[in-house]
């Protein structure tokens, strides 16, 4: 065996035999096992012991010797001398921690003898401390054999016997023997001086010993340790559970709240008198508050809890419960009374089912306030909008700081406005507000600026969510959606994106789907009539056309059934963009919509000329007063062909712009009813433009009668093999789905993509497939 010397650099030969006989003499001879005199090493420890203890200095020899004593003893041979060691250092402390017991004894129990107490025990937590440092060694050296013993138990299977006190740390020994001779001994003085201070604080009697009576009880928690050696010989502290302070709630706790319980009976029976309930909860509310101060003060933060709760109960839970509380004295119209709630709340929400009473008078009041706030204006989407979102805010400021932000008053104040904005009683339903108050916020406007002041996307969205049926903003926003982007009078496709973004968090996909087809088609449309026109080399012709291409079941179209009388420019411009368009995308097919056409007319017939926009329709009707001033509406609708219900739509627009005129309102026009050109029409602008009539009814392409029972056939056969690709691939893009389709049935039939489109918009529908956030992605659904 060799050993290297640093001091010497050079190596020492070690002989085996030398080492068995402990006859070796070499530098490193202290560490190896040998035999060791246990009184003359403990004389030379137990200087180092009462230092510590003392607080005395010591010198660095001396200090640093004693780690090697505490090394050499349970290292010892024959046997090792780590329980010798053990009990004399436990009867060194305990005769140190018996005098100053002795000590504390003569100071009486006023604040000396606490100040005295904190001093000492400050004094044994750093003794701890030390003693850990000092006797590491020892410490590993017990770890070690509890788990050891801990093995032997499961190996051997016996139980082990718990009545047998295990060693501990020599730290956690120091402070459980400071606990057990003077903690507890001294217990119920400082228990008698807690109680003292609670009766005098009652009085109003000033109070002067609360810091350091926290500091002692502080104590007791700190060294209460449940948890025996032998189960973690490693932790000589652990931070303690509430309902793990056993020794803590029997010595302060449970006195405390014997003298409560006293106090608050005498309480009880000197209120017995107060009739009114709300007035009687103000008054314990106030008690608990003024106990309250006190208890966090001197006690553990649990017992806080507790003092409130026997207050409660003694109190108020008898008078409250099977009885009618009502707390429209303290929240009506005229005023809202948060101090007097927040002390009810503060009482009432410790008794069972106590705080349900002022939870429903806090939803009805919501309701009653912000009704009354909308006043006449409820149907104003401006007003409504804001009012409500508006009213979300303040309540859920008093929810926060009157009722601690308690989830019950939360879904109340959430379910108030929400039967605020979803009740009956208005013209206008509340879907259609919001659809009006988005579609003004898109709109272009001269008052951009003041307009985005007045209204916001978050109240949009958070009113939004109030509403119960979606599909009431759904719809009639599709309809402003469409008119703002094809009468182009939004106000950009960014600010349109964002809004379809924002509406994701409340509106239902399929909806959201439609949204955002609708905006990639006005985009796409320009990226294809700009092509065309550079095909066809027609960039600067003095007729220019504008062509939309929009998607079949996004747009909320109305079809006509007679198609219009296109002039021959017209017609001739459109074939070509029709052959351009279906040679560039093969397998798609265009039906033109004359209803959404739109043309711009000049009117003569005024003091002054008027350019306006309108549909094709629009002009059909218009053209029917060329030669006469006025029509009765069964003779106008003859002439264009057009049910009553259709012509009223068009003649909405003629009627908002008052370019015609007539004697009742839109809805009581018959048959018979006249309708006069107005001849003295004025308007500030002299360009305007005609809305044009939209449906949520989609358009759907008319199938051949020839293929439509072979298509009827195929139908179901694709159903099954675009399932079963989704089902494999389970996300495919829309151009190779269709040619996989296609590889897959061609040896039967060679189908359209038509055909294969409506089949995967079927499937949608019946929710086997659903469209991502890409429009041309399809995602299978599980």
């Amino acid at each position: 065996m060799e050993y290297f010397d640093d001091e010497h650099s050079s190596f020492e030969h070690i002989d085996e035999d030398d080492f068995v006989n402990n006859t070796y003499q070499g530098y490193c001879k202290a560490l190896f096992p040998q035999q060791i005199n246990f009184n003359e090493v403990w004389d030379r420890l137990k200087e180092v012991v009462d230092g510590i203890l003392k607080e005395q200095k010591i010198e660095k020899e001396k200090w640093d010797a004693a780690f090697l004593d505490v090394y050499q003893l349970c290292g010892a041979l024959p046997k090792a001398l780590s329980d010798e060691l053990y009990r004399a250092l436990e009867a060194r402390i305990v005769e140190h921690v018996v005098g100053i017991k002795e000590q504390l004894a003569t100071l009486g129990r006023g604040r000396h003898f606490l100040e005295e107490l904190m001093r000492y025990h400050g004094i044994m937590q750093n003794v701890s401390f030390h003693f850990n440092n000092v006797f590491r060694h020892l410490n590993n050296y017990i770890s070690h054999q509890s788990r050891d013993l801990a093995i032997n138990e499961v190996v051997s299977n016996q139980r082990r016997n718990y009545h047998i006190s295990p060693k501990c740390h020599i730290g956690k020994l120091t402070m459980t023997i400071w606990k057990d001779r003077v903690l507890i001994h001294f217990s119920h003085k400082i228990c008698k001086l807690m109680l003292e201070q609670f009766e005098a604080h009652r009085l109003g009697k000033p109070v002067d010993l609360v810091d350091l009576l926290h500091d002692a009880i502080a104590c007791y928690i700190a060294v209460e340790d449940p948890i025996p050696e032998f189960l973690s010989p490693t932790i000589p502290y652990r931070q303690q559970k509430e309902n793990e302070f056993q020794f803590y709630r029997k010595t302060f706790e449970i006195p405390l709240k014997e003298l409560c319980e006293s106090f608050y009976e005498k309480k009880s029976k000197a209120w017995a008198k107060i009739e009114d309930k709300i007035e009687l909860i103000e008054n314990v509310a106030d008690l608990i508050e003024n106990d309250k101060e006190l208890t966090k003060k001197i006690m553990h933060p649990s017992t806080v809890t507790a003092t409130e709760q026997w207050a409660a109960e003694i109190l108020v839970a008898d008078k409250v419960k099977n009885s009618f509380l009502s707390f429209k004295s303290r929240m009506n119209k005229e005023k809202f009374d948060a101090e007097s709630l927040k002390k009810c709340f503060q009482v009432l929400k410790l008794i069972d089912e106590g705080i349900y009473p002022l939870v429903n008078d806090f939803e009805n009041y919501i309701i009653e306030v912000t009704g009354d706030k909308l006043g006449d204006q409820f149907s104003d989407p401006k007003v409504f909008v804001n009012a409500v979102a508006e009213a979300n805010n303040h309540f859920k400021e008093i929810v926060g700081n009157v009722f601690s932000g308690n989830s019950d008053f939360q879904q109340a104040m959430y379910k108030g406005l929400k039967i605020l904005v979803n009740q009956p009683g208005s013209n206008i339903r509340a879907g259609d507000r919001l659809a009006r108050y988005a579609d003004v916020m898109l709109r272009k406007s001269k008052d951009k600026e003041k307009e985005a002041e007045e209204r916001s996307q978050e109240n949009l969205i958070l009113v939004l969510g109030y509403l119960i049926d979606k599909e009431q903003f759904e719809k009639p926003y599709q309809v402003l959606l469409a008119n703002r982007l094809l009468g182009k009078i939004s106000s950009g496709a960014v600010a349109e994106e964002q809004m379809i973004e924002a509406l994701r968090q409340v509106c239902s996909s399929d909806a959201l789907q439609k949204f955002t087809r609708m905006c990639y088609d006005i985009k796409q449309s320009l990226t294809e009539k700009n092509n065309f026109y550079k095909q066809s080399g027609k960039e600067k012709s003095c007729f220019p056309i504008e062509f939309y291409v929009l998607q079949t079941g996004a747009w909320p179209l109305q079809q006509v059934s007679e198609s219009f009388n296109y002039p021959s420019e017209v017609k001739e411009s459109m074939m070509e963009f029709e052959n351009y368009y279906v040679g560039a995308h093969n397998g798609r097919t265009l039906t033109w919509n004359s209803s959404i056409s739109t043309l711009d007319v000049e009117f003569t017939y005024l003091d002054k000329p008027y350019v306006v926009t309108m549909t094709t329709v629009h002009f059909e009707i218009l053209s029917a007063f060329e030669n006469e001033d006025s029509l009765q509406v069964g003779q106008l609708s003859a002439r264009i062909s057009m049910t009553l219900d259709s012509a009223k739509k068009y003649l909405k627009a003629f009627l908002d712009n008052q370019i015609f005129v007539c004697g009742v309102k839109l809805d009581e026009i018959e048959e018979s009813t006249r309708i006069m050109l107005n001849l003295k029409m004025t308007r500030k602008t002299n360009r305007f433009r005609l809305g044009i009539p939209l449906t949520n009814k989609t358009v759907k392409q008319e199938i051949r009668p020839e293929v439509a029972d072979a298509q009827n056939n195929q139908k179901h056969y694709i159903d099954c093999v675009i399932v079963r690709i989704m089902k494999m691939k389970k996300t495919v893009k829309h151009n190779e789905l269709v040619a996989d389709v296609i590889n897959e049935v061609k040896n039967r039939f060679l189908p359209s993509t038509t055909l294969i489109k409506s089949c995967i918009e079927s499937l949608i529908q019946r929710a086997y497939i659903k469209r991502t956030e890409e429009i041309s992605v399809y995602e299978y659904i599980s």
